[in-house]
């Protein structure tokens, strides 16, 4: 072996895709979980996705006194999950760890749903007055309420870690 083969510019990976700006990613086979650290746009991300399954589930979800907002309730659930395990994950923490990110995160998540609820739809009932009930009503404030829950119910979710990150 001489000290060419040793060096380490001799052993660079092969580029697999030629049009990347970030020379240190070259070589690398595309995975999507290598990007889940790579910064804020994960947490648009899931904010997206729990609008648009709050939304799709408040047009084409039931309509019935429990069914609805059970729902509901379980889309915010599963988008405090995904910001507890986005955040594990990108923090690279151990079981105890992982445990302790997905409990904050639903109980932030839903405690913040569970007083932003009343403070988004009643002054919207308020002054806005329909006739029956808003859900039945079809009134686009309804599905402007439920998207701001998952908004708030996800960025809940997230202060609660990053509070308790704080504390660390």
């Amino acid at each position: 072996m001489c000290a060419a083969d040793s060096h380490k510019d001799s052993a660079r990976p092969v580029n697999l895709n030629p049009r990347s700006r970030d020379q240190s990613k070259r070589g690398r086979i595309p995975c999507p979980l290598r990007s889940i650290h790579e910064g804020p746009d994960t947490l648009k991300t899931i904010i997206l996705l729990a609008v648009a399954a709050a939304l799709l589930v408040a047009v084409f979800g039931p309509k019935a006194s429990v069914g609805g907002p059970m729902t509901i309730a379980f889309v915010l659930f599963l988008a405090t999950l995904a910001v507890g395990v986005y955040e594990a994950v990108s923090s690279k923490r151990g079981p105890f760890g992982w445990i302790l990110n997905i409990v904050l995160a639903v109980i932030g998540g839903l405690a913040v749903a569970m007083f932003a609820g009343p403070a988004i739809f009643e002054p919207i009932i308020l002054l806005f007055p329909v006739n029956g009930s808003l859900a039945s009503s079809g009134h686009p404030l309804f599905y402007i309420g439920y998207a701001s829950m998952a908004v708030l119910t996800v960025l809940g979710s997230w202060a609660t870690l990053q509070l308790v990150n704080k504390l660390r």
